[in-house]
């Protein structure tokens, strides 16, 4: 039957019966009826391949650019669109050259429409319903009336296309209670690569903590560290957007991208998140094709704030194992080494996911461990040139062999710290029931230093 999984096919003719004739009749004429559908979206889902009859998760998409509206298209497309589409922008002529949204007639010539209504239109074309909110996203943030618009009851994730580093880290730090979970979608490398990430439950990993993530994995790779930092890149600036002035490339390769993107968030739209965060990041070749590698991402130790105002810590898992089996490596005595990440000003947060070991002049001992410094410049030169400054090196971190907070060495070398970087110096410190930690900052204005320190128990 049409519109199910039946193995019969039915076959329906219709018969034209006049007065006098009868179905023996040869001259009865007889067509072919044909099978006649609305579209809707389980038409689509099936059409698609998608045999579940689970309803689709409200979801938002933020950002209806280049990027956005072939992903929400692709998504209504399979019966599974965004209910909410979100973007404070206005068509100009040159982004038809890669939006979903045709100019149909003169008025749209020349008064432009705002990219959220025209990306509502298409999904409603597809027979499904979206709100359009042609307002910013951050200021939303900031009332619950906004935040209402941004997110209707039961909202299970706001996907952000909007390529704006500012959006990601407001929407990462927002104090939004029982906010939904933030997937981001953009493209990276002027083109070259396509950067999918979720965050974990609680926003453990948050979106800001795997953007950190994702700049580590990037410069493992010297070809792919070339391709998202290196000059090419840098014509945009990182993580600001990939407007089409600035961001030249065909809308065929750009499709590609956003079709490849636009397949695990379709799927959770239908199943739901997933269990843990992901990282995501498809590499194009020289032939056109497209290869993915995914990263699931468990939740990373969260150091607890001393007071409200105090910046907070997140370290990797990866670095939390790699700090304890240093400290395995020297039983008795006091070990350490180099932390590198990024200090996020708008969550006022350390993300820590890599560490540069001690150099080999540093010595240990049950009293004290000193940093050496053989080899340790050009390593954190390295980092830097590699990442193009997305990753710096942010403090140190030693260990206590017993429960102790931060010493008076330990706020001496934290001021020292502070007094050679800009933003604050971090010095974490691990000890038998946990971390502690020293925070260092230079206050220009006072030309002094500020030092602060808390223990997480």
């Amino acid at each position: 039957m049409v519109g199910s999984d039946s193995t019969i096919e039915i076959c329906p003719y219709l018969i034209e019966v006049a007065p006098g004739q009868d179905f023996l009749d040869t001259a009865t004429p007889v067509r072919l009826a044909a099978h006649r559908e609305t579209i809707n979206a389980g038409l689509l889902r099936r059409t698609s391949g998608d045999g579940s009859s689970t309803a689709t998760l409200p979801w938002t998409m933020l950002g209806a650019g280049s990027v956005g509206s072939k992903i929400a298209l692709h998504a209504a497309r399979a019966g599974r669109a965004p209910s909410i589409v979100v973007d404070r922008g206005h068509m100009s002529a040159h982004n038809y050259a890669r939006h979903t949204a045709m100019p149909i007639g003169i008025a749209e010539r020349l008064f432009l429409r705002a990219k959220a209504d025209l990306v509502v239109d298409q999904v409603a074309k597809l027979d499904q319903k979206a709100a359009a909110v042609s307002d910013d996203a951050v200021s939303l943030i900031g009332s619950a009336e906004g935040r209402a618009q941004l997110a209707q009851e039961g909202c299970a994730m706001l996907v952000d296309t909007t390529a704006s580093l500012v959006t990601r880290e407001a929407l990462a730090h927002a104090p939004w209670p029982d906010r939904p979970r933030i997937v981001e979608a953009c493209l990276l490398g002027a083109g070259r690569m396509a950067y999918v990430a979720c965050e974990g439950p609680d926003a453990n990993p948050s979106i800001s903590d795997l953007a950190a993530e994702a700049y580590r994995t990037l410069a493992v790779d010297a070809d792919d560290a070339v391709i998202a930092f290196g000059a090419q890149a840098e014509e945009v600036i990182i993580g600001q957007g990939c407007s089409a002035v600035t961001f030249p490339m065909p809308d065929s390769d750009l499709s590609m991208l956003a079709a490849s993107m636009a397949r695990p968030i379709t799927g959770w739209a239908r199943d739901g998140l997933p269990a843990r965060g992901e990282v995501r990041i498809g590499r194009t070749d020289a032939d056109g094709g497209l290869a993915w590698s995914v990263e699931k991402e468990d939740a990373w130790i969260d150091v607890d704030r001393s007071a409200p105002d105090e910046p907070g810590i997140r370290i990797h898992p990866r670095v939390h194992a790699a700090i304890e089996a240093d400290i395995a490596l020297y039983p008795g005595v006091e070990t350490g080494g180099v932390l590198v990440g990024r200090f996020s000003q708008i969550g006022n947060l350390f993300q820590v996911v890599d560490l540069i070991a001690a150099p080999p002049d540093s010595t240990r001992s049950a009293a004290e461990f000193v940093l050496g410094t053989q080899g340790l410049k050009a390593a954190v030169l390295g980092i830097a040139r590699r990442t193009g400054g997305a990753l710096q090196v942010i403090g140190t971190w030693h260990n206590h062999l017993t429960d102790s907070g931060p010493s008076m060495t330990d706020a001496i070398a934290g001021s020292i710290l502070a007094m050679r970087q800009f933003g604050p110096a971090l010095l974490l410190i691990r000890t038998p029931g946990g971390y502690a930690k020293l925070i260092a900052e230079r206050v220009y204005s006072q030309h002094a230093i500020e030092v602060g320190g808390g223990e997480e128990p």
